[in-house]
C-alpha cells in the first residue's frame, strides 16, 4: 500500500459511494474531506479558498440535486484557482459538459478504481 499525503475534496450525493471512496483514499494515505451534496461542497471549497488551503484535487459527481457538479466546477473556476477537477457521471452528456466547464478529467460511472487512483496521483503530483 502506498502512502501519500494528498488532500482531496470529494463531493457526491450517494452516501454509500462517498463513504467507500473516503475509505479507499484514506487507506491509500490521503486526507479526505467529503461533502454529501453540491451546496455543502461549495461551502467547503469556499472555506478552503478563504484559508488558502485548497486541496490538491476535487472529485465531483455531476448529477446531484440542488447544486449540480457542473455548477460546482464553474464556481471553482471563478475562484481563479487551477484546482484539478475529476468529474464523474454515468451520463455521457454531463461528462461532455463537465469537460467544457473546466474539468481536467472526466470518468464514467462505474469507474475503474485503479484508473481513478492513477489520475489522482498524476494531478496531485503536479500541485504539490
Amino acid at each position: 500500500m502506498s502512502r501519500h499525503k494528498h488532500h482531496l475534496l470529494v463531493i457526491d450525493d450517494d452516501a454509500t459511494l462517498l463513504r467507500l471512496m473516503q475509505e479507499l483514499f484514506e487507506d491509500e494515505g490521503m486526507v479526505v474531506t467529503t461533502a454529501i451534496d453540491g451546496a455543502v461542497g461549495i461551502a467547503k471549497l469556499s472555506a478552503f479558498y478563504k484559508a488558502h488551503l485548497l486541496p490538491c484535487l476535487m472529485i465531483v459527481d455531476l448529477m446531484m440535486p440542488k447544486v449540480s457538479g457542473i455548477e460546482i466546477i464553474a464556481f471553482a473556476r471563478k475562484l481563479g484557482q487551477q484546482l484539478p477537477i475529476i468529474a464523474m457521471s454515468a451520463n455521457t452528456d454531463a461528462l461532455f459538459s463537465a469537460r467544457q466547464s473546466g474539468a481536467n478529467t472526466v470518468l464514467s460511472k462505474p469507474f475503474d478504481i485503479d484508473e481513478l487512483l492513477s489520475r489522482i496521483h498524476g494531478h496531485c503530483a503536479l500541485t504539490t
